[in-house]
């Protein structure tokens, strides 16, 4: 089985995750990483780079619209951070389209991931039949840290930043998950148990 895992953003933890995603997620499959990232992080790149062997690192500055007339419901709710999570989304997707249409690959399961988050269940990649598979969330909205899919139908969650600005303009809470919920809206989404954590700065479970 191929799949390929698309890390968005900060790369907290890459060294003390790597093996619970080669553990918990690739499974002894075939594994393509893909990194979009923003050079502001001022991250080690190159630990990453000799560690996952990623088939592709974008770290070009991020082009974000002008989210600052909008109002955010709290301080724990920063714009820059939601907006620069998706559209590094977006482009680690697009590298990836990029790659298959350069090398003709057919990738069986492709997977959004985040850098901090480690997970405790190993994932069960033939729930890729379902659609677009999100863990379930206890909270408003939709899990906005993890998702798989194929190709296809993981599309319209990687593509969620082409939304964002018309849902602000038409009053949605400035929330991670409550923007993802109505970019989804109207979408068949299977939700499943997963158990994760973000885990950063020295506390964890290795």
């Amino acid at each position: 089985m191929n799949i390929a895992i698309i890390f968005s953003g900060r790369i907290y933890k890459f060294a003390n995750h790597y093996n619970n995603i080669m553990d918990n997620i690739v499974q002894d499959n075939n594994v393509d990483f893909f990194l979009s990232h923003s050079p502001e992080l001022d991250e080690d790149l190159d630990l990453f780079s000799e560690i996952y062997n990623p088939v592709s690192i974008c770290n070009e500055p991020l082009e974000l619209f002008d989210y600052t007339k909008y109002p955010v419901p709290d301080l724990e709710h920063r714009p820059h951070n939601i907006l620069s999570m998706y559209y590094n989304r977006r482009r680690g997707f697009q590298a990836l389209n990029d790659h298959i249409q350069k090398t003709g690959k057919i990738y069986d399961v492709v997977i959004s991931h985040r850098l901090d988050l480690f997970c405790f269940d190993t994932l069960d990649l033939s729930l890729v039949k379902n659609g677009l598979c999100i863990p379930e969330s206890h909270g408003r909205g939709i899990f906005d840290q993890f998702a798989l899919g194929t190709v296809d139908t993981i599309q319209p969650y990687m593509n969620v930043y082409n939304h964002i600005q018309t849902l602000l303009e038409n009053h949605v809470i400035f929330n991670s998950e409550v923007l993802l919920e109505y970019a989804l809206k109207g979408l068949h989404i299977f939700r499943f148990p997963f158990h994760t954590r973000i885990i950063r700065d020295g506390y964890g479970y290795f």
